[in-house]
């Protein structure tokens, strides 16, 4: 399970955003070959990694 307090809210926002901007281009093109909308990608790959950490 997942905790967040105080500043760490913060930062878990800014690991979230990073990711996103970082992988965005490449959910794209995978919602384009196999039809599962980019969000969803993205959303599987922030839950999986804890943001990329």
């Amino acid at each position: 399970m997942l905790s967040l307090t105080g500043s760490s809210i913060g930062q878990y926002k800014q690991d979230v955003a990073n990711y996103i901007l970082t992988y965005r281009d490449i959910a794209v093109k995978e919602m384009e070959r196999t039809g599962i909308p980019a969000s969803i990608k993205l959303a599987q790959g922030i839950l999986e990694s804890g943001a990329g950490k």
